[in-house]
């Protein structure tokens, strides 16, 4: 059986706060992805969205609390069978209001609430007319948890923002052990790096406010422009200079061959380190054109 969750492998360090507001969420300058915020969303409404945007890569911003929250197990056979809507509708009703409907009681005869269902035995099916006709093997009780303890106000959880990846469980491979041989990692100074695999990211002559700044003075507007966000891709080689500049994002091409213009006069940058060697970076510079 195949289970699905919903996880951040390796977070990201880099500030929500300086990235670029977008309609969908930020604009994140680093990995040129926009990062979605799901701090605000429910669980159903964060299921909701990856079942719609299977197979696709998305960027999330969440709670901590929300990835413990966001654990979807279901039989392999129901996710890649064809089913009715009303059965995936009924099935996703199941799931997600199990926890309201669905209760048990203590050794004190008190009842408590389901904390969360979770279907995960090839043995569940789907019929004509029934929701779900489990067989006698199925051990509820090993699937379904009920809140223990005392009612606490717990500490705000840490907002994780990284790529949200759907991911089978991990099986558990062949362990080998050895002597252990260190070599030496060969920098190849051909290859195009991005800012996140360096150690030291590219850097424009007196950072990016004298960028910002030199685009400002250097940019003349004379004809009424659409307000847009526009994104220019280029490589810094070794030497700090720019090459292969292209527009990723931009609908004014006038405006989109000035700003080129301006990257391929512009002063050398100070290229980028990877173990102390200059190597070259790809990177994406977002501009925003606001109404004049």
């Amino acid at each position: 059986m195949k289970k699905i969750n919903v996880t951040i492998p390796t977070p990201c360090n880099e500030n929500w706060d300086t990235m670029l507001s977008e309609e969908k969420g930020r604009f994140c300058q680093s990995c040129a992805k926009t990062v979605i915020d799901f701090t605000t969303n429910s669980t159903d409404e964060i299921n909701d969205y990856f079942l719609k945007n299977k197979g696709t890569k998305t960027c999330g911003r969440f709670k901590k609390e929300q990835l413990k929250e966001i654990q979807i197990e279901i039989p392999k056979n129901i996710i890649y069978q064809q089913t009715s809507f009303r059965n995936v509708f009924m099935l996703a009703l199941f799931i997600s209001m199990g926890t309201t409907l669905f209760s048990c009681k203590d050794h004190n005869n008190k009842t408590q609430p389901v904390s969360k269902i979770v279907l995960i035995d090839d043995s569940l099916s789907l019929s004509n007319d029934s929701l779900i006709s489990p067989t006698n093997n199925l051990d509820t009780t090993k699937h379904i948890e009920g809140l223990k303890g005392t009612n606490k106000i717990q500490k705000p959880f840490p907002i994780l923002v990284g790529i949200v990846e759907v991911e089978p469980t991990i099986i558990e491979e062949e362990i080998m052990m050895g002597d252990v041989i260190q070599e030496p990692v060969e920098i190849d100074t051909e290859k195009i790096y991005n800012a996140l695999q360096v150690d030291k990211k590219p850097e424009f002559p007196g950072g990016e406010t004298k960028l910002n700044q030199y685009i400002l003075e250097n940019l003349s507007l004379k004809e009424p422009v659409e307000p847009e966000l526009m994104l220019f891709q280029f490589v810094i080689n070794t030497e700090g200079k720019l090459e292969d500049i292209k527009v990723v994002r931009g609908k004014d091409k006038v405006l989109k061959d000035k700003i080129i213009n301006l990257f391929q006069n512009a002063p050398l940058w100070k290229p980028a380190e990877l173990q102390g060697e200059k190597v070259k970076v790809k990177m994406t510079y977002p501009i925003r054109i606001k109404s004049q």
